[in-house]
């Protein structure tokens, strides 16, 4: 939310009287950092780089009684594929990648990378790095 200045503290608490102290809290919130903005290097053909992550569990499940869904985006094209998961277990994520993956494979193009945020149980085991070595 910020902080805000004197004036605007005298024009929002009534008797506000200054103490003259400085807060630790308010300086470094008042301090600036130098941001370092370094150009992302943009991919050169569909699906050398495909970002995927799992969403979930939703409240409300889906007509189809699913609570998650893995959405697999591609970095070149920004081309997204959605697939809803009945459950979040490593057979269903990695079916539902296998998935992509043949349609991927069926338009004629290979997935090189994918980038996850490498959660536990779906994408981070045995199983699914052994079907990334295929």
């Amino acid at each position: 939310m910020g902080y805000p200045g004197e004036a605007a503290i005298k024009s929002i608490v009534k008797g506000y009287v200054d103490d003259g102290r400085i807060y630790e809290v308010c300086l470094q919130a008042k301090l600036k950092r130098k941001i370092i903005c370094v150009p992302v290097q943009r991919t050169t053909t569909p699906f050398e780089l495909v970002h995927l992550d799992l969403c979930g569990p939703f409240a409300v499940y889906s007509s189809g009684g699913a609570q998650y869904f893995i959405v697999y985006i591609d970095d070149y094209s920004r081309h997204a594929e959605i697939m809803v998961l009945s459950a979040k277990r490593a057979e269903t994520c990695m079916a539902a990648f296998q998935w992509f993956q043949a349609k991927v494979d069926g338009w004629g193009y290979n997935i090189q990378r994918f980038r996850s945020d490498n959660g536990r149980g779906e994408y981070n085991n045995k199983t699914f790095r052994s079907i990334l070595a295929i």
